[in-house]
């Protein structure tokens, strides 16, 4: 029978461990605030150089593994936080919620 969830992780289970470390150690220990938006989550990080990197980096290598997961960046020009919005519906959302909001390191977990 034909697996109906949509989540179709393109990892290894022992490469998918390595790589939600890496995020948690990198990414996500830099973000400032979670903030739950329709259909996923809205994660805010300061604007810096390095943090612009790490989330295109991280979208980039995520839509490698996770075709399943929506992604919008803003980057403003200013001092503004950069925003990374992660979005699906349904299990998708749960997923992003267990694999990364649960994981942010800066316990500034918006409501």
């Amino acid at each position: 029978m034909k697996n109906e969830s949509p989540i179709d992780c393109r990892l290894s289970a022992p490469d998918l461990a390595a790589r939600l470390a890496e995020i948690r150690t990198g990414l996500l220990s830099s973000v400032e605030n979670v903030e739950p938006i329709d259909s996923g989550y809205r994660l805010r990080l300061p604007n810096t150089g390095p943090n612009a990197e790490a989330v295109l980096d991280f979208v980039r290598l995520e839509r490698q593994c996770c075709p399943f997961l929506d992604f919008q960046v803003t980057i403003p020009s200013e001092a503004r936080s950069i925003h990374l919005e992660l979005t699906g519906d349904g299990e998708v959302r749960e997923f992003i919620r267990a694999a990364f909001v649960e994981n942010v390191t800066s316990g500034n977990l918006g409501s």
